[in-house]
């Protein structure tokens, strides 16, 4: 047996030294890479790891206003420069989106405000509606309880006549239910003698649009259910409803019975009021003419007492005794005057005694001639008084200044009296037509009035003016004014009425009688004042009626 012995120390050896280079090599290329990698992480890593930080940081903060950036212009920094261009486009973009948002922001808080003010509006305007209908349904229903419980029936026809409503009066007024009335005519209601009338009047609104009785009231007779005719009072309005294609008629039928009766009532009242304004009136005038007669009496009297004075105390004795005297004496005349105590005294005597007598006959002459001016004074106030006792309601021609002059004669007596000044200012008018008795009734009245304003008065200078005036070309005016005590407001609405007076003893006749024969003449009786002291002014201003007027 063979026994090879090998060594294999030299094998190890050389495996060894392998394993050494190899791993000498690794370690150095290990070292190489590392070295190379450290030296290109500059060129290569490093742009690549910024590109990522900038990345990130844009994802995490969603700015696109950040840029990588470009270190070289090789590849990497074409990456760099699409990345940032990229990151451009986004950016516009985004602002682009953000503008648009922003806008559809701002466009959404608009139509929101605009939806919430329309929808608070509608709200409003659904309030407000509901509102009106609700007071259209409390208006229809006191409507409907206001049309059911009037005296005067409401019939609503169309254009045909034809009744289409009729309100619950109508039974108590025309006898009919309303409900027998709708779907008929309106002739039904109607006498036979209007409705002729009534076809004239629809002919004629249909033709021109215009109707004498829309609007207005007109007096008609209505028959009723039993065929008896009654006076009423019919309005006529067109109520236009937007549902119907002609217009509806709506009218109110007022029963005028019980008017015209209070009407004929009223009237006879009136002719009985008018008739004692009259005597009134006359009886003022009586009055009146009795009291001046009765002051000028007063001046008689006074007069006639003072003749009668002067003639009982007068010295027709003395003469007497002066001619028994000197009848004694006829044989010694001169010797007795010239040598006796007494006859030397006589021829002096006899002057003064004729002085005396002198004296006494003026005055008993002033005496009757006042007695004889107020004799034609009492005759001048009585021919006055006949003069207007004529017929009431007479219309003639007269001079207005002539009437004024009696009304003035009248109470001239009483105002001389009482020291009142009555002034006279006329102007030229031609002759009027008017009732002579009613002016003179008036005039009378008011010049009276007014002396006892001025009596009651502490004016020193008492005055009353009468004055005549035109106003216009074919008006005249009397205005009676004086300086009194004037009228207070709260009077000034009451001066007129029945019964109303400040007088003592005063009836309150006289004015109203003065404004109802002024108004029955046509003209009119106003008063002013300025209040308490100022005085007043009545005046009476009337038409001057053409030349050539005179009738009953």
């Amino acid at each position: 047996m063979a026994y090879v012995q090998v060594s294999t120390e030299k094998v190890d050896r050389d495996v060894r030294r392998a394993i050494a280079i190899t791993i000498f090599a690794g370690l150095a290329t290990a070292l190489l890479g590392f070295c190379l990698a450290i030296y290109l992480r500059r060129f290569i890593s490093r742009p690549v790891l910024e590109l990522q930080r900038t990345a990130r940081t844009v994802c995490r903060s969603n700015d696109y206003s950040v840029r990588a950036v470009k270190r070289a212009d090789d590849e990497l920094g074409a990456v760099v420069e699409a990345f940032n261009a990229m990151l451009d486009q986004i950016e516009q973009s985004d602002q682009a989106l953000q503008r648009a948002h922003n806008e559809l922001e701002h466009r959404v808080v608009e139509r929101t405000a605009s939806l919430a003010s329309a929808n608070k509006q509608l709200e409003e305007e659904i309030d407000k509606r509901e509102h009106i209908a609700a007071e259209l349904r409390q208006r229809e229903a006191k409507l409907a309880t206001v049309l059911a419980s009037t005296v005067d029936p409401f019939l609503t026809i169309d254009a045909n006549g034809i009744i289409q409503d009729a309100s619950d009066s109508v039974e108590s007024v025309l006898g009919w239910k309303p409900r027998e009335l709708i779907g008929r005519n309106i002739k039904i209601i109607m006498p036979e003698p209007h409705r002729s009338a009534h076809d004239s009047y629809l002919e004629t609104y249909f033709q021109t649009g215009e109707s004498r009785l829309l609007g207005t009231w007109r007096e008609l007779e209505a028959q009723r259910s039993d065929g008896t005719c009654f006076p009423c009072e019919v309005s006529i309005w067109r109520v236009d409803v937007p549902s119907e294609p002609e217009p509806l008629f709506t009218g109110c039928i007022r029963d005028l019975t019980e008017r015209k009766r209070t009407e004929v009532e009223i009237e006879s009242l009136h002719k009985q009021l008018v008739e004692a304004a009259r005597k009134a009136g006359m009886a003022e005038i009586a009055t009146s003419v009795l009291h001046n007669v009765g002051n000028v009496l007063t001046s008689v009297n006074v007069s006639s007492g003072l003749i009668r004075d002067k003639l009982r105390n007068s010295s027709v004795s003395e003469l007497t005794r002066v001619v028994e005297i000197i009848q004694q004496h006829l044989d010694d005349l001169g010797t007795y005057i010239k040598q006796d105590e007494r006859g030397r005294c006589l021829p002096q005597f006899l002057a003064d005694l004729s002085r005396q007598m002198a004296s006494d006959e003026q005055k008993i002459l002033d005496e009757v001639q006042s007695l004889t001016s107020n004799i034609e004074h009492i005759k001048d106030i009585v021919a006055v008084q006949q003069t207007h006792a004529g017929i009431s309601g007479l219309i003639e021609e007269v001079v207005l200044s002539d009437i004024l002059e009696d009304a003035i004669r009248i109470n001239s007596a009483s105002a001389e009296r009482h020291h009142v000044k009555i002034v006279r200012q006329f102007e030229e008018i031609p002759r009027v037509a008017v009732d002579k008795l009613k002016i003179l009734q008036i005039m009378v009245n008011l010049i009276s009035n007014a002396k006892y304003a001025l009596m009651e008065s502490n004016t020193a200078n008492k005055r009353i003016v009468v004055r005549l005036s035109r106003v216009g070309d074919d008006r005249f005016r009397i205005d009676i004014e004086d300086n009194g005590v004037g009228i207070p407001g709260e009077n000034m609405t009451r001066i007129f009425t029945h019964g109303f007076t400040t007088k003592k003893g005063g009836h309150g006749f006289g004015l109203h009688s003065a404004a109802l024969a002024a108004e029955e003449m046509g003209c009119t009786l106003v008063a002013h004042s300025d209040g308490p002291g100022s005085g007043a002014r009545f005046s009476l201003e009337g038409s001057c009626q053409p030349a050539g007027v005179t009738h009953v």
